[in-house]
């Protein structure tokens, strides 16, 4: 990785919150209260950001965190479905479904 990676990843994780909150205070169609709960526990439990993806009732919430905190929500939430990526130079590739 380059040497300026990790700011690149803190930005990153930043601003993908700051749009989370700015886009919940726009609309309160965005969020429910499950989906608050499950973002703010992500976040409180060590994830370094969240994003939710997809629109009209379908979709996902997109977690960003290290491994260490990837195994705490696994572990945490096992009801839930999670599928692991990771990030590449050529772009995102499915590990796991």
């Amino acid at each position: 990785m380059k040497s300026n990676s990790k700011n690149w990843y803190k930005n990153l994780n930043s601003y993908l919150n700051y749009y989370w909150e700015l886009k919940k205070k726009i609309d309160n169609n965005v969020s429910s209260e499950q989906i608050n709960y499950l973002c703010d526990n992500f976040l409180n439990d060590g994830a370094d950001s969240v994003k939710l993806m997809g629109a009209g009732g379908g979709g996902f919430i997109s977690i960003f965190a290290s491994q260490k905190i990837q195994q705490k929500l696994l572990s945490k939430y096992n009801n839930l479905k999670f599928v692991k990526v990771e990030m590449a130079d050529n772009g995102s590739k499915i590990i796991k479904i």
